[in-house]
């Protein structure tokens, strides 16, 4: 790490502390500010390392956006881990192999996509778990209870040019190829959108876009940064 280490949980532990009361997220009916929107993270990312995950280590996401889709970018950013979103669109063929390629040691799946994954732990090498984001998780664990085990999270040396997440692009030769990005990487991108758009902290960006997708996360994390 060096002096000037700038990573993704930099910039929401800095709107917490500068913005603390000010709105981060809308979700449905639930509203959460800042500050809320840290604690979340910092839940998730020590029930994360409770359940024995490392700097580096990949996890998996199959889902649509939601609340713990964003605790989850949040909290792998300060635990130094790799996020593999993935494209709930493709054929359950193409979402194996996307789960083949990025070697999560855990995945996590919505409900409504639980089908998809039946059977993941014993089919993938280094596969330990599947958690469910939504009620009633049936055979596999919520994801509420890695946030309800979740202690003060260890403290992580986590670099900007750390691989952040691993996107998957359009398909070659058939399958699709993963792109590996940085904090750095996309932090230096968003600085472009906020200069482009004149974004500022009154400015609201509405998430149509899914998070899988590269625009999605870009402009989410614009948002973020300018506040």
């Amino acid at each position: 790490m060096s002096l000037y280490d700038h990573t993704i949980y930099s910039l929401i532990r800095r709107n917490a502390r500068v913005l603390g009361d000010h709105t981060a997220l809308i979700c449905g009916e639930e509203s959460i500010s800042h500050r809320e929107y840290l604690d979340r993270v910092d839940r998730l990312a020590g029930g994360l390392g409770k359940a024995g995950l490392r700097r580096g280590d990949r996890v998996a996401i199959l889902s649509m956006n939601n609340l713990h889709y964003l605790d989850l970018y949040g909290a792998a950013a300060r635990m130094g881990l790799v996020i593999a979103p993935l494209n709930w669109r493709l054929s359950k063929e193409e979402v194996a192999t996307m789960i083949a390629d990025s070697a999560p040691r855990i995945l996590f799946v919505e409900k409504g996509f639980q089908a998809q994954v039946q059977g993941a732990v014993g089919q993938f090498e280094g596969l330990e778990a599947v958690y469910i984001i939504g009620q009633d998780p049936g055979e596999y664990p919520s994801i509420e209870t890695l946030t309800a085990a979740g202690e003060d999270a260890p403290e992580i040396e986590v670099s900007g040019r750390d691989d952040f997440v691993i996107l998957y692009t359009a398909a070659v030769e058939g399958r699709p190829r993963g792109a590996r990005l940085t904090h750095e990487g996309l932090l230096a991108a968003n600085c472009q959108y906020q200069y482009f758009w004149n974004l500022t902290p009154a400015d609201v960006h509405l998430a149509l876009l899914p998070l899988f997708h590269l625009t999605a996360l870009g402009m989410w994390l614009a948002t973020m940064q300018a506040g």
